[in-house]
């Protein structure tokens, strides 16, 4: 296999290693931990669930939300409003706490395995996310060039590096694990998509790759080697669902289907189909992660990935965002059978969402 370019840190410059925020002109940032440690998010402590690719079978979201004519107030995208909602019914499971699958650290082909954020300002992102999820940050080094660790307990959930590039918009960027990124890109390639940065190695700790699909969504490829993945998902104030925003759902599945196999359901709600992403193996339920939801004609919506995360109650973190320079512009609802949701953004404009799993899951 072609493995693709190999990292050299005297000519990359601002591309410094796993991780990358990919968007153009932003920063990444290397797994190495401080105090000459190496950080292999993908080591699963006692929290972490297990599961290859797992999550909540569930249509939580944006697609059971209609995105509103208007403008959110960052990055000019438009922004979910709480006026539709639909029921989908979730999956279950008997091992999981509640009954309910969730995204795990043990990933297969094509599940979500990293997730990071590109900022213009990495110390007040860190202070923010500290503020409204507990997260420490930790730095990667003094020659990740500002790339870190967001952790809890001393574990990787997600990663923050900064914007290089003038007019680069703050956002968070999730990565599917590739078994092989260079046939992973040409796939990229031959469905229609664009590679917006070749296969790197990362010194060892494995390959990355940045591409956008046809329909604009950008998103991240991330072959391991040492580094596996996210060390926690789905514990509280952690990723738990992976969720597509674009104006054609079939046609993006197609595409994601020739690059991982993906399966989908579809889930009716009033007035709009959901459709249920899982992993190309195993149980189709048990190995869902994510859905695709239509933007709608008119929408302003641009086609993106957005991460939920995983809180206790939506309503005091949205109102912790609001007190720490962040926005809300969809408060929390609540979904039948799924959850209460609400979207934020950070003070930088970053999307995100949160869910707040119905017990009764």
């Amino acid at each position: 296999m072609n493995e693709g370019k190999r990292y050299d840190q005297r000519s990359v410059g601002t591309i410094r290693a796993h991780g990358s925020v990919l968007a153009p002109g932003r920063a990444v940032g290397p797994p190495a931990a401080t105090g000459g440690r190496v950080a292999r998010p993908g080591r699963r402590g006692p929290e972490g669930p297990s599961g290859a690719g797992r999550a909540f079978g569930t249509g939580a979201g944006r697609g059971l939300l209609r995105t509103s004519e208007a403008r959110g107030a960052a990055g000019g995208y438009g922004w979910p409003s709480a006026d539709r909602v639909g029921i989908v019914a979730p999956a279950r499971s008997t091992d999981a706490p509640g009954g309910l699958l969730m995204l795990g650290t043990d990933f297969s082909l094509g599940s979500p395995n990293w997730l990071d954020l590109g900022s213009p300002d990495t110390e007040a992102a860190a202070a923010f996310y500290g503020a409204v999820f507990g997260w420490r940050f930790v730095s990667a080094g003094p020659e990740a060039g500002g790339y870190g660790f967001f952790q809890i307990d001393g574990k990787t959930v997600a990663a923050l590096g900064p914007l290089t590039q003038e007019g680069a918009k703050s956002a968070w960027m999730i990565h599917f694990k590739a078994d092989d990124v260079q046939a992973t890109v040409s796939a990229v390639t031959a469905g229609g998509g664009t590679v917006r940065m070749e296969p790197m190695d990362v010194m060892g700790e494995g390959h990355l790759a940045q591409a956008t699909d046809p329909q604009g969504a950008e998103f991240a490829l991330w072959q391991p080697g040492k580094t596996t993945g996210l060390e926690i998902a789905s514990a509280p104030n952690t990723l738990l669902w992976a969720e597509l925003h674009v104006p054609d759902p079939l046609a993006a599945i197609a595409f994601y289907q020739g690059l991982f196999g993906w399966r989908s359901q579809d889930m009716q709600a009033p007035g709009m189909t959901y459709r249920v992403l899982s992993t190309r193996d195993g149980d189709q339920r048990e190995a869902a992660f994510g859905g695709v939801a239509p933007t709608g004609d008119g929408v302003t919506e641009q086609p993106r990935w957005v991460p939920y995360f995983h809180v206790e109650d939506a309503d005091a973190t949205a109102a912790s965002a609001t007190a720490n320079g962040g926005s809300v512009p969809m408060p929390a609802a609540d979904v039948p059978e799924v959850g209460r949701i609400a979207w934020l953004a950070d003070p930088f404009g970053a999307a995100f969402a949160l869910l707040k799993p119905d017990p009764r899951m």
